[in-house]
């Protein structure tokens, strides 16, 4: 099906024009209107939209403001089985919504997702306009889909304004303290081994906000479900651990993003804020 060639150039423009405003590589404003049109297509089923359950840094991104790019959509899955989700998420995903985006099915892959803890991905490719003959050149769209991680203590139905146009997209969340909760178990969990830096970014920009009873919930349901036990003080944990690792990957981590300070202040504000909070 050929795509209307005047939407596509009005979806192009539009963005290019959101780039210059906020002052970002207009490929990165459309990879993010990619992720939206395809989370649009997922929770456009209403089984989808029950029982999937996004997170990961595209939330962060729509839904609570970081400045960090991401390229991907993280989802838990809760209240149907692998089978039929992955069904009906190809499904969802090949369907015409006349935005302009399209996406094909490549393949599956079983593997250790987000807060590396089992799951499953489904890799697409995707675009603004026609697909190309070639379609390997294309833009790769990754949806990792985890299971049974608890959402203590419940998800967020939101709505958030399409990146262009007049449209709003309903989805249901991570909150904050449950972000917070999967990764602070993840620093803890993995220790001196962590490479991840950008949780320690994430971590840092959502840390204030949080509130902290709601996130002490958080963080007990996920150290109970994931076998560990919660550290009496989890800022004493993360003073002793050798940082090397994660330092290492704090440039590649941040560099796009402006006013980023140095891994080793950031890391010492974020044990004082837990600290702070009484964690």
């Amino acid at each position: 099906m050929t795509t209307n060639k005047a939407l596509t150039q009005s979806i192009t423009a539009k963005l290019s024009q959101l780039a210059r405003t906020q002052d970002k590589p207009y490929d990165q404003l459309l990879t993010i209107f990619l992720l939206e049109r395809a989370v649009a297509r997922l929770v456009a089923d209403s089984t989808l939209a029950r029982c999937l359950i996004f997170k990961g840094g595209y939330v962060s991104v729509r839904v609570y403001d970081s400045p960090r790019f991401t390229t991907d959509i993280d989802a838990v899955l809760h209240g149907l089985d692998q089978t039929s989700a992955v069904e009906k998420i190809r499904e969802q995903m090949a369907l015409p919504f006349g935005d302009g985006a399209w996406f094909r099915y490549e393949k599956e892959q079983n593997l250790v997702t987000q807060s590396e803890y089992g799951g499953w991905r489904l890799v697409f490719r995707g675009g603004l306009g026609d697909p190309p003959e070639k379609l390997h050149r294309a833009q790769i769209i990754d949806i990792d889909i985890g299971t049974g991680d608890p959402v203590a203590p419940a998800p967020r139905l939101v709505e958030t304004e399409s990146l262009v146009g007049s449209s709003s997209l309903s989805w249901q969340v991570y909150p904050i303290e449950t972000i917070l909760a999967e990764k602070l178990h993840t620093l803890v969990a993995r220790g001196s081994a962590n490479s991840r830096a950008r949780d320690v970014y994430d971590i840092g920009l959502l840390l204030p906000r949080a509130d902290s009873e709601t996130l002490r919930t958080a963080l007990q349901a996920t150290f109970t479900y994931r076998g560990d036990l919660l550290p009496k003080v989890i800022a004493d944990v993360l003073r002793s651990m050798d940082t090397a690792l994660l330092e290492k990957g704090w440039h590649s981590a941040t560099s796009h993003i402006s006013g980023v300070g140095r891994f080793n202040a950031i890391w010492h504000e974020l044990v004082v804020n837990l600290r702070h909070k009484g964690f």
